[in-house]
């Protein structure tokens, strides 16, 4: 079990009780900047929750969340999406890195949660989205959904 990890945007590396925060300056001073965050809502369940707007300057942040989450091991990973403000192709492709590297054995699930009226998100990587993970609305039913795939 390890603390809650948080990486945001903004300047360096801190250890702290076991979780450690990572933080890098946004692309532009003038830009929203990013954070990424992992908790273990329950035992089995890595929970990887980004806000504000993801762009390629703050792209190694959700990168580093995804791969820290995958280092704890746990069968499922659940990707909050739901509060950021825009998606473009370069994060599109760091989800499905994150979804090729995540161990998706016959026990484990990779659910993401985007808001219902994704205005941030192109209608293409919407599509794409829905192809390529289980995908749902709300939180608790993407976690609903992981605890689902252990009986």
């Amino acid at each position: 079990m390890y603390g809650d990890l948080v990486i945001a945007s903004g300047g360096s590396l801190i250890m702290r009780d076991e979780a450690w925060i990572h933080n890098m300056p946004p692309a532009d001073a003038g830009e929203p900047s990013l954070t990424a965050a992992l908790s273990q809502p329950q035992p089995t369940i890595t929970l990887c929750t980004a806000t504000e707007r993801v762009q390629p300057g703050t792209m190694p942040t959700l990168r580093e969340a995804l791969n820290a989450a995958r280092r704890v091991k746990n069968p499922h990973l659940v990707i909050d999406l739901s509060a950021i403000s825009a998606l473009g192709s370069t994060e599109f492709f760091t989800l499905l890195e994150a979804r090729h590297h995540h161990h998706l054995d016959d026990r484990g699930h990779l659910a993401v949660v985007i808001a219902p009226e994704s205005h941030g998100i192109p209608e293409i990587y919407l599509v794409a989205l829905k192809v390529s993970f289980d995908v749902h609305h709300i939180l608790t039913n993407a976690l609903q959904a992981c605890t689902n795939t252990n009986q």
